[in-house]
């Protein structure tokens, strides 16, 4: 309903756009107050009215849907806002002074130039920031952090790390003390997906050699030589290694439990054993210039004090745990 609404709009039929998105606002406004965690749609239509009528020149209809989106959300800023430039739009001073002072408090430790208070500011409405909920609260911009974790990011200690190559011999971590190490967690030689990111990998042999870096590919397959999971990659440039009861994966966030299902990972560990970067889920990471960008930065790092955190890729999202 909101994308047939926003489609009338940008064609001009103004009166069946306004239509539509009210009767979509009301909708969701029913579904949220039903049930609302999370929320059956996340976004308050009622601010998607308002803004729309604020466009066709009716503050004051305006208004009244942003004053229904704020029953839905208490001191909602994108309402606040909007309540701001209707009201000032309508001649009522006071309404849209008192939105301002709310708005105010509400926005009051983020970051400058935020565009809804940039947009009611254009107003020329100002107001001293006023907070109206019933009870003091906790100002979250003078709480202390330092009990929730280390305000400076850096590597952690890689968990340990003990398979067996194709001929029962035992490899850990420490047997590559001094070499960086993409450590790979795959689904075996059926996951079509899996011999797609090792065959990426592998074509970059020369790279990783360049980088003094070492690349380890573990699954659940039996330690047998002789099976197709444990077939030399491209000239060994991927060692391939083994976990049969899934001990390995579960330290590096590579099973689910609740689903018994293997999942893809691939992780970055330093020189010095630490984990620097990591990504866990559904699918294999096959982004093998992320990789090397950034085990190029590790290798910048000229001592352990001076940690730079990863940059992910923009094109990569959280992954959702899949079966093979």
């Amino acid at each position: 309903m909101e994308l047939k609404a926003r489609l009338a709009l940008a064609r001009g039929e103004t009166l069946v756009g306004l239509g539509l998105l009210a009767d979509a606002a009301e909708k969701g406004f029913t579904q949220q107050r039903e049930y609302a965690d999370p929320p059956i749609y996340p976004e308050a239509l009622y601010n998607t009215l308002g803004e729309a009528y604020l466009d066709a020149k009716s503050p004051l209809l305006a208004a009244q849907a942003f004053e229904k989106a704020l029953t839905l959300t208490k001191n909602d800023l994108f309402a606040l806002s909007g309540l701001v430039r209707a009201y000032a739009a309508t001649g009522e001073t006071a309404k849209a002074t008192d939105a301002m002072a709310r708005l105010l408090y509400v926005t009051r430790n983020a970051d400058a130039g935020l565009w809804p208070v940039a947009l009611a500011r254009k107003t020329g409405i100002t107001a001293a920031p006023r907070g109206n909920a019933p009870a003091s609260q906790r100002d979250y911009a003078k709480t202390a952090l330092d009990g929730y974790g280390p305000s400076k990011w850096e590597p952690y200690a890689a968990p340990q790390l003990s398979v067996v190559d194709g001929t029962g011999k035992t490899v850990t971590l420490a047997d590559y003390a001094g070499k960086n190490v993409i450590l790979v967690f795959y689904l075996n030689e059926e996951c079509a997906h899996c011999m797609e990111q090792l065959q990426a990998i592998s074509a970059k042999k020369a790279d990783w050699a360049r980088l003094d870096t070492m690349v380890l590919a573990v699954s659940s397959a039996k330690a047998d030589p002789s099976a197709m999971a444990f077939k030399p990659v491209d000239g060994a440039a991927v060692q391939l290694l083994t976990d049969t009861d899934h001990v390995n994966a579960r330290r590096f966030k590579s099973y689910d439990d609740f689903e018994e299902i293997e999942l893809h990972s691939t992780t970055l560990i330093d020189k010095q054993g630490r984990a620097y970067w990591a990504r866990f889920g559904g699918d294999p990471f096959k982004d093998t210039a992320f990789l090397e960008k950034q085990l190029k930065r590790m290798n910048d790092l000229v001592a352990p004090s001076v940690v730079v955190p990863p940059q992910m890729p923009t094109s990569v999202a959280v992954a959702v745990p899949t079966s093979k």
